[in-house]
């Protein structure tokens, strides 16, 4: 959404967008190796550093980064966008000041910082529909714990999805599909809804 990639975006609406991706480059769809291959990369990890965490060539870490760039050329365009005076400035207008060797910090400032307000923006609304059926017992960036009685949970799970997956007042046009679980105990819950996009 950020970067405007249209491939991106092609790929995030038709499925798993990790699993996309790795299909796009490797021809199977695999959507751990997509995701452990396309976040470092879009982070600036580079073809020397790939090959030694994968283990793999330095040739074929090359690849796998080129063919990441010509996939999303867009989205590279954006994140590599550089500082000016050592200070980068986010979709928001927040302004950072990095040193300058900090390439990887920088890219993922253009991400993070950004998503970190939109992640407070559905905890908000998440706070308001709950009033008076559950409430949020506490979030790590877009993970929400939400606590609800026996009586009121089949609620509280239609007005959390409606509120996380509606349309944002800050970032017109960015919508999200959410995964749920349910349970008692955080380590024995089950899906109430799969995910289907990364």
């Amino acid at each position: 959404w950020l970067s405007g990639d249209e491939k991106l975006k092609e790929m995030m609406a038709t499925g798993d967008v990790y699993a996309n991706i790795y299909k796009a480059i490797k021809g199977t769809a695999d959507r751990i190796a997509g995701k452990n291959l396309f976040l470092p990369v879009i982070y600036g990890e580079s073809p020397e550093s790939l090959s030694r965490e994968w283990e793999i060539s330095y040739e074929d870490a090359l690849y796998h980064v080129r063919s990441l760039e010509q996939l999303f050329p867009a989205a590279f365009r954006w994140v590599g966008q550089k500082c000016e005076n050592g200070e980068a400035e986010d979709h928001f207008g927040r302004r950072r000041k990095f040193e300058e060797n900090e390439n990887w910090k920088v890219r993922n400032f253009y991400v993070q910082s950004p998503a970190s307000l939109f992640c407070l923006e559905k905890l908000i609304r998440l706070h308001a529909v709950l009033s008076g059926v559950a409430r949020v017992a506490c979030h790590v960036h877009d993970g929400y714990i939400v606590a609800a009685k026996k009586d009121t949970w089949r609620e509280a799970f239609r007005l959390s999805v409606d509120a996380l997956e509606g349309p944002s007042d800050w970032c017109p046009g960015l919508r999200l599909t959410v995964g749920c679980q349910a349970g008692r105990k955080l380590n024995e819950m089950s899906v109430l809804r799969k995910v289907t996009k990364g």
